[in-house]
């Protein structure tokens, strides 16, 4: 519907198939049109469909795909009349062209060498933001070269003529992409394709900042805070740090705004919106390879709609060291409840509250909130291993079962709902866009192990261990492939209505061989931890 659009598909087959000057070309693509349409006796098909009709006979081949790229999708029935035609189809990706390549055509400028190259890097992956930049370039042939046609996960997302390109990741999250490179020149001959290294997009749900306010009971020494003057703007605050988005600057609250509180050291975040979270994460402030004084260590967190009622969503202690960069993300749990490794979603909340508990302070370098961030799924080829022994377990029916010693079982964890997923072990070289999945399936049992809270309920989990089982025959098979984890969800775990798939784990190449496994034993983790 869109004119330029429209006039930017007519002109592409003039750039394609004309090659006489275009003031000298009297037998142009588009007379050779006019000419079959003043002839044509078809009446059974749409405008769009003799448009495709007509200019695939008019060029000498079908033209089919190059029209479905411009969104002209046709019939069954005129499909059959272009197949009838007998054309070859047009194999090379016309829609790339340009003016220039056609005047350079016309200049009979050099095709690219026969052994032009390209190489690829990925020079910037930023998951939790979801940007990734590619670097590319050819050995040689700069000059033929038109585009680079850029490929994530089999699927054409952007062709360039430039040499970098950025991907912003929309709503795809906890998920393993491939980018693949492939430059065409002017005469739309293509390189080799190249293949970066995978890479998981997987962000961790942090809202972003912007309306968000800030407020504590603690502040800086020597900073004025009057909370009674109606004047006094209180994004002004040293507090103010702790939602700034960077990391190099802190807040350390170690005096009482008011003598009289007896409460604990607090902040309240002010979201200013309604959102539905699931936790926080903190990132302490470090002095000289140490934690700062009233750095947060045993926590009550609190979430409330109108900052008068507050449900108590969170108590515990944050881990914070060298390897974790002094930073902790804790996920709630739901209210009246603690334990199992739970994610709990609060909803239509508008404020946070934080108390340190037992602190005569409060610190920090930074503090996110965390909305629900979905399911995802991990895996690696160091928690593969031979069963020692059987191991009993009920079935969905209360029936006792077994897993067979012997038996392989790769190990990975997973974050969602045991009663709504569902995992498979799969080839990763298949393409979810165009192969069926289950042609890619290796055959085996999944099994979502979690710990229940203190109700002893199942709900949605930030960690739990999966285990899939495979015979070692199967695993035999399986040996020389690449293996990836994909996670599941549906809406009724009965009938498994809404399947989809929510996140797949980076690929496993050259698994070990069967006889190099470990042995590996299931443990019930009421009694001690599965390993």
């Amino acid at each position: 519907s869109d004119v330029f659009v429209t006039l930017g598909m007519y002109w592409q087959l003039h750039l394609a198939y004309d090659d006489n000057k275009t003031f000298d070309d009297v037998d142009s693509i588009f007379a050779k049109i006019n000419r079959l349409s003043r002839r044509n006796t078809l009446t059974e098909y749409t405008k769009d469909e003799l448009l495709i009709i007509l200019a695939s006979q008019a060029a000498g081949y079908d033209l089919t795909e190059y029209f479905i790229k411009w969104g002209l999708t046709p019939s069954s029935k005129a499909l059959e009349y272009i197949a009838s035609l007998n054309l070859e189809k047009e194999t090379r990706p016309i829609w790339y062209l340009n003016d220039d390549a056609r005047r350079y055509r016309l200049n009979n400028g050099d095709e690219m060498a026969i052994d032009t190259t390209i190489s690829a890097n990925l020079t910037m992956a930023d998951s939790q933001n979801k940007r990734y930049t590619l670097t590319f370039d050819v050995n040689k042939s700069n000059d033929t070269i038109l585009g680079y046609e850029i490929k994530r996960n089999g699927v054409v997302i952007m062709f360039t003529t430039a040499n970098e390109f950025t991907d912003i990741i929309g709503s795809m999250n906890n998920q393993a992409i491939t980018y693949e490179v492939t430059a065409y020149d002017k005469y739309l001959n293509k390189t080799n394709t190249y293949i970066l290294d995978e890479v998981k997009v997987s962000h961790d749900g942090s809202i972003k900042k912007d309306h968000f306010t800030i407020t504590s009971n603690y502040k800086e020494t020597n900073e004025v805070v009057d909370m009674e003057d109606p004047d006094m703007d209180t994004t002004k605050l040293k507090v103010n740090q702790l939602i700034d988005n960077h990391f190099d600057t802190i807040f350390n609250g170690t005096v009482k705004i008011n003598e009289k509180d007896k409460t604990n050291p607090y902040i309240i975040i002010d979201l200013n919106q309604k959102l539905d979270v699931s936790g926080i994460k903190y990132q302490a402030a470090v002095e000289n390879a140490k934690l700062l004084e009233n750095t947060i260590q045993k926590y009550n967190i609190y979430v409330s709609k109108d900052r008068e009622n507050w449900v108590l969503a969170k108590i515990g202690t944050f881990k914070l060291n060298k390897d974790n960069q002094y930073t902790n993300t804790v996920y709630f749990d739901k209210e009246g409840t603690t334990g199992g490794d739970q994610l709990w979603t609060y909803s239509d909340i508008s404020y946070i509250k934080i108390e340190a508990i037992g602190n005569k302070g409060i610190s920090g370098s930074e503090i996110d909130i965390i909305a629900p961030p979905g399911d995802n799924v991990e895996m690696s080829k160091d928690t593969i291993g031979i069963l020692e022994n059987d191991y009993h377990y009920l079935d969905s029916n209360g029936n006792d079962a077994v897993i067979s010693k012997g038996s392989v079982v790769f190990k990975g964890e997973y974050r969602g709902h045991p009663a709504f997923n569902a995992m498979l072990l799969v080839d990763a070289n298949y393409n979810s866009s165009t192969e069926d999945i289950t042609e890619s399936v290796f055959s085996g049992e999944n099994f979502l192990f979690a710990k229940l809270n203190s109700n002893h309920e199942v709900n949605e989990i930030a960690s739990g261990y999966w285990f899939y089982v495979v015979t070692q025959e199967q695993y035999q098979l399986m040996q020389g492939k690449s293996i990836r984890a994909e996670l599941y969800r549906v809406d009724d775990a009965l009938t498994n209505e809404g399947q989809r798939l929510t996140s797949t784990s980076l690929a496993i190449y050259d698994l070990p061989n069967l006889e190099d496994l470990p042995s590996m034993q299931i443990v019930d983790t009421t009694k001690g931890e599965a390993r």
